[in-house]
């Protein structure tokens, strides 16, 4: 990604195409279209999203509820039968921080980029 940043470049349009080459590639016609779907629904979900002038700031709702995704995935993913313990307590610390990020950007009407980047340290 530092080489090839931003949504929409050329890297990431490989990338996206790979992984669809690769759902193409399975037999079952239903799995097939279950991963292309997958693809696209975890795109809009995860990477192709509102984007905010970072000298203006980002409304702190809409920054609490991609924290809160995460959360939410990382709680999931922490109880999923078969990981192992160390992931496991990486999910799950990372769920508890997450969601005290998104408490904690939930009461700010918006956030500068600099303000996000304080965070780091």
């Amino acid at each position: 990604m530092a080489a090839s940043p931003g949504i929409g470049g050329p890297k990431w349009n490989e990338a996206i195409e790979a992984a669809r080459a690769e759902a193409r590639g399975q037999s079952d016609s239903d799995a097939q279209a279950k991963a292309l779907q997958r693809i696209d629904e975890d795109l809009a979900h995860w990477l192709v999203c509102a984007r905010f002038n970072p000298s203006n700031g980002a409304p702190g709702d809409a920054l609490s509820e991609c924290c809160a995704k995460v959360a939410r995935w990382a709680g999931r993913r922490g109880g999923v039968a078969g990981v192992q313990a160390s992931e496991r307590e990486q999910v799950l610390a990372l769920a508890s921080l997450a969601s005290e990020l998104a408490d904690l950007l939930r009461a700010f009407p918006s956030v500068k980029r600099a303000q996000l980047e304080g965070l780091n340290s």
